[in-house]
């Protein structure tokens, strides 16, 4: 295991569940992203499939699919995580789930194995992006689908903050702006943040990646501009944020914005 893999597994297995409820489904945009994705598009399509739920965390993933299939892999590099994710499944549906502690960059199941691979945001706490794909292309039988939703890195929040610190060569620069964004717990994110993300991808690292592992590649991407929400204290409503993913859409129209958006939602299909 390489060391950034290590430091990785070391801070996901000292993190309470309290902390990790509230960095993935504790906002309300979260849950937004769940419903219209995961629980609305991808999960009915793993019906009667053997499914791989990587980076797994407490089970959300799995806990989905198992309304349509009962062949579910869930795989973490974090042992406490597993055990959390087993013990959610068999409390609210009864199902003994599988799970593997693997790494990403190495997942230890044979060839033309599995019909689905999906990661809720997984992907960018893997150091190699490239490794890891070619690894679940690897794993899919050739037809199979792979579902992923993810930070991009070309986003036009990232590359605001990236020249900004890179200008005034001040990494404190921005965040009394960040501060006021993203809330009291910023400080706090910002360091569990840049510690578990080794890496981020844009949505051309992804299509390349997938190019090169023989998947054929498609994305939906979504911009949250965060600042009108906050400004109007309505970050917390989730009608708010609905309307503003709809208006999200009709930005990404602007050529200026295109692949820029805040998340991408990623299909490959292998060949």
């Amino acid at each position: 295991m390489d060391e950034v893999t290590k430091q990785q597994k070391e801070l996901w297995d000292s993190m309470s569940p309290e902390e990790y409820e509230d960095m993935t489904y504790g906002s309300p945009i979260m849950r937004i992203l769940r419903d219209e994705y995961l629980l609305s598009k991808w999960a009915p399509d793993t019906k009667d499939k053997r499914v791989l739920d990587i980076g797994c965390g407490h089970g959300e993933v799995s806990l989905a699919v198992s309304n349509y299939t009962s062949k579910i892999v869930a795989m973490d590099i974090a042992f406490p995580f597993l055990v959390k994710a087993k013990a959610n499944l068999k409390k609210r549906i009864e199902i003994d789930l599988n799970a593997v502690q693997a790494d990403g960059m190495k997942i230890p199941f044979i060839d033309n194995s599995f019909d689905c691979v999906i990661s809720m945001g997984g992907i960018h706490h893997i150091p190699n992006q490239s490794r890891t794909i070619s690894e679940i292309a690897r794993i899919l039988k050739r037809g199979g689908v792979f579902y992923a939703f993810e930070p991009n890195r070309n986003s036009i929040f990232t590359f605001i903050d990236f020249y900004s610190q890179l200008i005034f060569n001040n990494p404190d620069y921005l965040k009394p702006f960040q501060e006021f964004l993203l809330g009291d717990k910023f400080r706090k994110k910002m360091q569990f943040e840049k510690e578990l993300h080794p890496s981020l991808y844009s949505y051309e690292d992804y299509a390349k990646a997938c190019a090169a592992s023989e998947m054929s590649f498609s994305c939906d991407l979504v911009l949250f501009p965060l600042l009108p929400l906050r400004l109007l204290r309505l970050d917390t409503k989730e009608l708010a944020w609905r309307a503003m993913i709809s208006l999200s859409k009709l930005l990404a129209r602007i050529p200026t914005l295109k692949h820029k958006e805040g998340f991408l939602f990623i299909t490959a299909k292998k060949k």
